[in-house]
């Protein structure tokens, strides 16, 4: 099922121009970040248009090789409003600062009559979309004095289909991992700890959980690179994250795909989950106290290892654990980071209900979703102005509508955080 961008690029309401798709016949292409779904086409040797994007999204594309031939036509543009020219007609350009990775935007596209508004991928938490409501560039927008003729928006959510889960913030999931680490011990050279997530947009929650441990950093050549970059495009995470990169003190974190050569004997991965629910996570994943296992338990308790520093390694439930020097539970070798970069389903009603715009234009979709229920009608339709969505007239035409008793179903939500849900 489709997961990332399938937006086919060229605007309905200026077809001259093209987002985040480079093999289209535009002549003016807007990129809205720097990740590999946002990205087909620019790397064709053939490719000679307008892009336009953040400084840091073109300090991001100059890392990689395969971009060096197009970077003379890429534009960097900073946050705010420019004018600039498509096919000889003036187009106001108004980049706006998303929440998803370093150097994302949104674009709000204006002509003398009309103006689209391209989300690009984003988090949508209520003090950011409570920040798009106070921004001068949209505030005709969001009072009414003006109606968006659309916006076309990242809809991520639902390739997981229903019911849609609710997500909480991100800072909540990152201190969720920091109450977890710090039970660990921090002194052991035999225990240290691995970030497992290395797209960009995760700096974020390295930058909160590395330097309040007061640990060093090991990355590999390209994160270096990545993170060198963003530090002189005044990124906060990399500058911050800088301070910890390459010092051998402990606790001592790492961020890579694969342990690699790192082979500590007890090696902690924190990787991203969303689609966890808290009884998975309790059942195998929280700490167990020494005291609540029964004596059949402790009879298939396994002691695999003991480090220098009195650490003591289980195997249990098929799993390793480790029992900190006098402490009272076995804790986990993996820790889930609870932490999003694409908005849930709650939170993009929450952003369509701040604009109130003729329609919504899903830039993460597919038949499957389609016939699913997922309509921009059914989903955003009370939200919008008009009561005719090009999407869903596009999709019907392809695949005919989805069955009556789907089309009329209320739309499911779950927290599966929440144990009563």
């Amino acid at each position: 099922m489709q997961r990332g961008n399938s937006f086919q690029g060229v605007l309905a309401e200026f077809n001259s121009i093209s987002v985040d798709k480079f093999n289209t016949g535009a002549s003016t292409f807007l990129l809205t970040h720097f990740h590999a779904d946002h990205l087909a086409g620019l790397d064709a040797k053939s490719f000679c248009k307008k892009v336009y994007c953040t400084p840091t999204t073109r300090a991001l594309l100059a890392l990689n090789p395969a971009y060096h031939h197009i970077l003379l036509y890429v534009i960097p543009l900073d946050y705010g409003k420019h004018s600039i020219s498509v096919n000889g007609l003036p187009i106001e350009l108004t980049l706006i600062q998303s929440y998803h990775c370093p150097g994302s935007t949104m674009f709000l596209v204006e002509d003398k009559v009309k103006a689209v508004l391209i989300t690009g991928d984003i988090r949508a938490e209520s003090w950011w979309v409570q920040g798009l409501a106070k921004n001068p560039y949209l505030f005709q927008y969001t009072t009414g004095l003006k109606v968006l003729a659309n916006i076309y928006l990242d809809t991520t959510f639902s390739y997981r289909g229903e019911p849609y889960i609710e997500m909480s913030d991100n800072n909540d999931g990152i201190n969720g991992v920091i109450q977890m680490l710090r039970s660990y011990p921090q002194d052991d050279e035999e225990i240290q700890f691995f970030f497992m997530d290395t797209t960009s947009g995760f700096e974020e929650a390295w930058a909160k959980i590395v330097p309040l441990f007061l640990g060093s950093l090991t990355l590999g050549a390209d994160l270096r690179a990545r993170i060198s970059a963003l530090c002189q495009q005044n990124d906060s995470s990399a500058q911050i994250l800088s301070q910890s990169i390459g010092k051998t003190h402990y606790p001592r974190f790492h961020v890579i795909a694969k342990a690699g050569n790192h082979k500590p004997n007890f090696a902690v991965t924190i990787k991203q989950c969303i689609d966890f629910n808290i009884s998975d996570m309790a059942g195998i994943l929280f700490p167990i106290p020494v005291n609540s296992l029964t004596e059949t338990e402790r009879a298939t308790l396994r002691l695999v290892h003991s480090t220098a520093k009195g650490n003591e390694i289980y195997r249990f439930k098929n799993r390793l654990w480790i029992l900190p020097k006098g402490g009272s539970e076995y804790l986990p070798k993996e820790i889930k980071l609870v932490f999003s970069r694409h908005l849930s389903f709650s939170e993009s009603r929450k952003l369509v209900s701040l604009f109130r715009p003729k329609e919504v234009y899903p830039c993460c979709e597919s038949k499957t979703t389609w016939l699913s229920g997922f309509s921009v009608e059914r989903i955003f339709g009370d939200l919008c102005i008009s009561r005719e969505f090009k999407y869903d007239l596009m999709m019907f035409n392809k695949f005919g509508r989805p069955s009556l008793q789907i089309q009329e179903r209320p739309v499911m939500t779950i927290n599966r955080w929440s144990f009563e849900e």
